[in-house]
Formats: structure tokens, C-alpha cells, sequence
């Protein structure tokens, strides 16, 4: 097995789309970080709206990086979305975790994926 790994709801999105498209090949893609463009907002919005927020250390920044990558837990289970060394459960309200549902809605996967071959000229179909 082979993982991508890969941020942002956009991501999971993709994601999605690509374990549909994808599903004969062994690469799996399983989102896990907070896309670079996104860490000022985030920073801005947590220091002011959530007073329990800290910052993760590099080690365990980079843990679920590596535990997507290697673990046997994903096998066959890619287009999910990944936290704290686990696979996130679907919460459309906590602030502390979770997957939004709108990110693994496969219609939204589908037209981000369409999308994405018109932008780059490449068709990735299955």
C-alpha cells in the first residue's frame, strides 16, 4: 500500500472521489493535515474563540502523518480522514475533532473532483 497524505475538507473531499476512481490500485489517500494557506485564519480564530486550544509539539504534528502512512488500521480504508493517530468520526458540531459530514458527502466529492481535472487538463478516471 502506498498513502497520500493530504489536507482540508477540499482533501477529504478528493479523497473520496479517488478511493471511488482509484479502488483497483493500491495507493490510498487519507487527509490528515491543515493545509499551509489555512494556519493565519486558524490561528486568529482559535486564539480568540477557544481558550483550551494548544498547539501540538513537531512529534506529535507529524504523528498521524505517519501512523496514515504505515498503518495496517487503513488498509483498504483510504479516502477517510485521519486525526490524532485514528480515523475521525463524523461530527458536524465539535470544535475539538471530528469530520464535517459536507467533507465526505460523495456528490461534493464528485463535482471537487470534475472540477479539479478541468483546472489541471488531466483526467484521472478509472
Amino acid at each position: 500500500m502506498s498513502a497520500v497524505a493530504s489536507p482540508s475538507p477540499v482533501s477529504q473531499d478528493t479523497a473520496s472521489s479517488w478511493e471511488r476512481l482509484r479502488a483497483n490500485e493500491d495507493i490510498q489517500f487519507a487527509p490528515v493535515e491543515l493545509p499551509q494557506q489555512d494556519i493565519e485564519a486558524l490561528l486568529a480564530r482559535v486564539t480568540t474563540s477557544d481558550s483550551a486550544f494548544e498547539w501540538k509539539t513537531i512529534p506529535q504534528g507529524a504523528a498521524t502523518t505517519c501512523w496514515a502512512a504505515t498503518s495496517p488500521e487503513l488498509e483498504g480504508k483510504g479516502g477517510v480522514y485521519c486525526e490524532d493517530c485514528h480515523v475521525a468520526e463524523n461530527d458536524d458540531e465539535s470544535s475539538a475533532g471530528g469530520v464535517r459530514s459536507y467533507a465526505i458527502e460523495p456528490d461534493i466529492a464528485d463535482q471537487l473532483w470534475s472540477i479539479s481535472e478541468q483546472m489541471t487538463g488531466e483526467s484521472f478516471s478509472a
